[in-house]
Order: C-alpha cells, then structure tokens, then sequence
C-alpha cells in the first residue's frame, strides 16, 4: 500500500478536474499552483494514464 504525499493528491485532484472538464485556469487558481506545474502533470498524466504522479529525480544517472 502506497501513501500519497500532499501533492501527489494536489496533482491528481488537477488531473481529475481537467478530465471533468474544467478550465486549467480555474484549477491552477483554486490549487494555487501555476499553469506550466499543471502542464507538467498533465503531459505526463498523458504519456501514462497509470503514472502515480511521483516526482522524478533530475540527477544524472550513473551507468555501472
């Protein structure tokens, strides 16, 4: 059982909102988040309709 952080739940209540049909505007704004972090979820809600929403780590990854 996975435990959700306070925004994975954020970033889903967003993705669950625009697939209802609401204004990405709209939701950013009552979320207080920005228009390019919902885009940001959004393409990867739409890469992988099965993604948690994770953050993904931007270090360089080391080949062994």
């Amino acid at each position: 059982m996975s435990i959700l952080s306070s925004e994975q739940v954020l970033r889903r209540e967003a993705i669950r909102r625009r697939l209802q049909g609401e204004r990405r505007v709209d939701i950013c704004r009552d979320l207080g988040r920005s228009l390019p972090w919902f885009d940001k979820w959004w393409a990867a809600y739409r890469r992988n309709p099965q993604t948690d929403l994770t953050d993904q780590s931007r270090a360089d990854q080391v080949n062994v």
